[in-house]
């Protein structure tokens, strides 16, 4: 990239890790996921979001939730490409989990009482009905 007068920065990483998970190209991502470390580019969540994704397009669900638990501030992205991994990667119990701790976060992250039951009710009322909405997802 550098040879060719293209910025080292967070958005030219992410679209390099985009092409990395497009072509399951994971050596060449590890490689530069350590770039983007030793280049102090690595604090961006929007980048990390990128790395978990393509962990996952890749198969590797372990290194992707490992950059997924650095993200400190969460955000519907984050939140979303990790839970799209888990279903990608067959794991759609995992999903359903990560699904029921992003509602609890977003309710106590909004002040809605201790445990975020509000909007977890609706959720998880009828398991079995919204685990077959999980398992339609990740057929999709």
């Amino acid at each position: 990239m550098r040879e060719q007068g293209v910025d080292l920065n967070v958005y030219s990483l992410s679209n390099v890790f985009k092409s990395f998970a497009g072509a399951s190209a994971l050596r060449q991502g590890l490689k530069t996921h350590a770039l983007a470390v030793k280049n102090g580019l690595f604090s961006s969540e929007f980048l990390k979001t990128s790395v978990v994704d393509m962990y996952f397009k890749c198969g590797k669900v372990g290194l992707a939730r490992r950059v997924f638990d650095e993200i400190e501030e969460k955000d519907i992205v984050s939140w979303g490409a990790m839970i799209a991994g888990l279903a990608h990667n067959k794991r759609q119990w995992e999903a359903l989990g990560l699904f029921r701790m992003m509602i609890i976060s977003a309710e106590k992250h909004h002040g809605y009482g201790p445990n975020g039951s509000q909007l977890e009710h609706i959720f998880f009322k009828d398991i079995p009905h919204n685990a077959s909405l999980c398992d339609l997802v990740a057929i999709v």
